[in-house]
């Protein structure tokens, strides 16, 4: 996609190697460069299969800006539909989620059915004999597809194929969620921050700031291990540490003590560009950030649980869950209040301040290996923006 002729700022001109320009944070035109080129253009996930699960199940939910409905229809099949009417554009479903047999636009009762096409509307005889039902439908995505629960969606046909686009990811997804065991959603908690969507996967894969940031959690807990920084390709990166167990009265109230189902690796995980994919001890969660604008986001964690574990397992995940990422838990909470100042931060504009550096590691990774609190899953995720990013000629 060719830039703008008027256009100030050469997307490709501001990341180098080591270092990222502040500009790619506030930026109103990077910003809608970003939606067309990246998350109009790439998989995202948009949800789990648990929470859509019964025919006449959905979801609203945004892919970039785009408003869209996630349904399963009376056969089964997923839909992923473009939620404004074909009359007047108004949104056709105006709920989070639910069940239902057809979505309503509330202007002038356009109806349609959970597969789009258009079901009925008031009054169709003033519309004259060429006007036919069966050629009006909401816009569906072209490619949809799930693998080991999440739903996943793009909005161009043209797109790779979804475990090309996974790589090396598909087998930590395949891990934390169980390939083959029937997971699903136990809670949710959403949020939204002032600040850009990258920020939260910027944080997700820097383990640099476990130690300084969440005191409490990594330093009283011994929670925090030496381990690695990986860079997955496609712009996806990993966080791999040793499981320890939570010490004294933080690991009991954490619920983070050992136990025969912890894996002996906590992974931290980012798809890019719009999930991340959290396993630490036994608590899973799946993170969906959606840009709300250059500088809103919204959050939606969900928790996962698979069906046929014991009450028990259940029980921690939900605990470890609450205690982390909950609204007062130990982890994410503080991210948020970390975003928002990088936000306000990023407001100094004078002098030489506009580079950050992502530096940390060079000397010593090998390009897509390094150590835990190293920046090297960072770097590989800010040159895959960088090469969808990138201005034609």
């Amino acid at each position: 996609m060719a830039y703008p002729e008027n256009a100030s700022i050469n997307p490709a001109s501001l990341i180098k190697e080591d270092a990222i320009h502040r500009k790619i944070y506030t930026d109103p035109q990077i910003f809608d460069l970003e939606l067309r080129n990246i998350f109009e253009k790439t998989w995202l996930v948009v949800g789990h299969e648990s929470e859509v699960c019964r025919p006449g199940d959905f979801k609203t939910l945004h892919m970039g800006t785009q408003p869209i409905i996630l349904s399963r229809d009376e056969d089964g099949e997923l839909h992923v539909l473009l939620n404004s009417c074909r009359h007047r554009g108004a949104l056709v479903c105006r709920k989070e989620r639910g069940n239902t047999k057809s979505f309503e636009c509330l202007y002038h009762a356009w109806t349609y059915g959970l597969d789009g096409f258009l079901a009925g509307l008031p009054k169709e005889e003033g519309y004259g004999p060429s006007f036919q039902r069966k050629d009006i439908r909401l816009w569906r995505a072209p490619r949809i597809e799930t693998f080991c629960g999440l739903i996943f969606a793009c909005l161009d046909e043209n797109v790779m194929p979804l475990l090309e686009f996974l790589g090396p990811a598909a087998e930590f997804i395949e891990v934390a969620l169980k390939s083959g065991d029937a997971g699903e959603v136990t809670g949710i908690n959403e949020y939204r921050y002032q600040g850009n969507w990258k920020l939260h996967l910027d944080n997700t894969i820097d383990g640099y700031h476990v130690r300084y940031l969440h005191r409490f959690f990594s330093n009283a807990a011994g929670l925090f291990t030496e381990g690695e920084s990986i860079a997955l390709g496609n712009g996806h990166g990993l966080l791999r540490w040793e499981s320890a167990s939570a010490a004294g009265e933080t690991g009991r109230l954490l619920g983070m003590d050992k136990s025969e189902t912890t894996l002996p690796t906590n992974r931290v995980m980012v798809l890019f560009p719009s999930c991340a994919i959290v396993h630490v001890q036994d608590s899973v969660n799946v993170r969906i950030g959606t840009p709300l604008a250059p500088l809103s986001t919204h959050v939606q964690a969900m928790a996962i649980g698979f069906k046929n574990e014991a009450k028990e397992v259940r029980q921690r995940r939900i605990q470890q869950f609450a205690a982390a990422q909950g609204p007062a838990g130990s982890a994410g909470a503080d991210d948020v209040e970390a975003f928002e100042a990088s936000h306000e931060g990023f407001q100094a504009t004078v002098g030489d301040v506009g580079w950050l550096s992502i530096a940390r590691g060079m000397h010593r990774d090998n390009g897509s290996n390094g150590d835990l609190e190293d920046d090297t899953a960072l770097r590989g995720m800010y040159q895959w923006w960088r090469y969808l990013m990138a201005v034609e000629p």
